[in-house]
């Protein structure tokens, strides 16, 4: 992936199975087929995700855990769980690092 800012360096969250991400405003998506072509308005880059990618694109709502959105993505693909979270994990670092997702932004307890 390229089009790296001066944002990967900021990034200090790491992701995991219980991180909530959701999509950055700086991110323009457009569906073409099964897959996704993002434009990041702050450095110009493009992205394109794959059918795979995009399902997990879609799911990044701010509110779902990624264990949560894996179980989902389990179902519709012929691939372990721990496989799918790992290239889960990986993609979404890669979309925090360029600053295509963040993390959400929760209100705090009572």
């Amino acid at each position: 992936m390229s089009g790296a800012t001066e944002r990967d360096t900021n990034s200090i969250a790491r992701v995991g199975p219980e991180s909530v991400l959701s999509r950055s405003v700086d991110a323009l998506a457009q569906e073409v087929d099964d897959e996704t072509v993002i434009m990041d308005l702050a450095s110009e880059a493009y992205y394109g995700l794959n059918e795979t990618g995009t399902h997990l694109w879609n799911a990044l709502d701010g509110h779902t855990a990624l264990s949560s959105i894996v179980d989902g993505l389990v179902e519709r693909y012929d691939v372990s769980r721990e496989v799918l979270m790992e290239d889960c994990i990986n993609l979404l670092s890669a979309l925090l690092d360029v600053g295509l997702v963040i993390p959400a932004v929760t209100a705090p307890g009572p």
